[in-house]
């Protein structure tokens, strides 16, 4: 059951700090751990979230997000989406942030920057095969979420990366629409 910390408790620790929640979750090993961008994976997510046996922590925004997905877009747990293809850098989001990245691959790729969107809807089970697919593929990776960096998205792909196949990876960058201007890397991971 989805339940607003508001009611369970009035003064709601978590009002700020929600933000900490992902990152606590992810670091227990009996739990999946889903963050969806926009209303239309919602939708489709809560489904196949219900038939999880186990416990399930789902972040999702009340706030006015555009719906990248189509309605009829399958849901699948643990299986990532690339929204737009690029050679030379990854951006990795998870969350309703999505729109803004796909906005900053639109200003990089006027400069000259081919620039994939990977979304990581779900960061436990993560995406490996994805993820180091898109590292071995581009070679440089940026991370961008709506979510404190420790111990959320840019957590996750930098421990996988480094231990399965290092790049360099950039992760809490202040705001997507900031991805310009914070991107110097080439495909030797020099900036």
């Amino acid at each position: 059951s989805v339940a607003r910390l508001q009611r369970l408790c009035p003064w709601n620790p978590w009002k700020r700090n929600g933000d900490l929640l992902v990152g606590g979750c992810c670091r227990l090993t009996v739990i999946t751990v889903v963050v969806v961008s926009d209303h239309a994976q919602l939708r489709t997510a809560l489904p196949v979230i219900a038939a999880v046996d186990g416990p399930v922590y789902l972040r999702m925004s009340r706030a006015e997000v555009e719906d990248v997905h189509p309605s009829d877009k399958l849901f699948t747990l643990g299986k990532g989406n690339v929204l737009k293809a690029g050679s030379d850098l990854s951006l990795v989001c998870t969350g309703t942030i999505i729109t803004r990245v796909l906005e900053a691959a639109d200003q990089l790729e006027a400069r000259g920057v081919q620039a994939s969107v990977v979304e990581i809807h779900t960061l436990k089970p993560l995406d490996e095969e994805l993820i180091l697919q898109e590292a071995s593929r581009t070679g440089a990776i940026v991370t961008c979420e709506e979510h404190n960096i420790i111990g959320g998205l840019g957590s996750a792909v930098s421990e996988l990366v480094s231990e399965k196949h290092p790049v360099p990876v950039h992760t809490g960058l202040p705001a997507a629409e900031s991805v310009p201007e914070c991107i110097h890397i080439n495909k030797q991971g020099e900036r």
